[in-house]
């Protein structure tokens, strides 16, 4: 399976960085080990559940019928929530318009970005862009998901 497969070669940082030469006029101390999640507001629910279970190997925690919360492990930090319009369990109307396709892209830096590339293009993947070297270092593919959000598979650089 493309799943157990792909996902040994994600990996994903968790290492607290420090800025050097950098201020702020704010500490944020209750933000320390915070993550940030990814939720996408689409009329393509179940579109969108089975691209990322295919090609990236999430699993489902959590199905209603307008929300679903996938998982790339068992780890809290890598979530991906899916959701209907217009719910009106939802309070705010900015969590209710639907993604409208533009300005958005997902990275998943891979550590053997070639290997990922050639088993992604064995299983047919939807890859958009093709293996490239950029001028600036990274090597990377990209896929398209049904939304319209560029997954952007990237080297990983240590």
């Amino acid at each position: 399976m493309i799943q157990t497969k792909l996902f040994s070669l994600f990996t994903i940082r968790l290492e607290d960085k420090t800025m050097n030469n950098t201020k702020s006029e704010f500490q944020h101390s209750s933000l320390i080990g915070a993550s940030i999640q990814k939720g996408i507001i689409t009329n393509q629910l179940n579109q969108s559940k089975e691209f990322y279970q295919k090609w990236l190997g999430m699993q489902i925690k959590f199905e209603s019928d307008w929300f679903i919360l996938l998982s790339l492990t068992q780890d809290s930090n890598f979530e991906l929530a899916l959701m209907l319009p217009n719910q009106e369990a939802v309070r705010k109307q900015y969590f209710q318009e639907a993604y409208t396709g533009k300005g958005v892209w997902l990275i998943i830096e891979v550590k053997d970005i070639r290997a990922c590339y050639e088993e992604m293009k064995l299983q047919s993947a939807p890859i958009d862009l093709d293996l490239t070297e950029e001028e600036w270092g990274d090597i990377h593919f990209t896929l398209i998901d049904p939304n319209g959000i560029g997954i952007d598979f990237v080297q990983l650089r240590e």
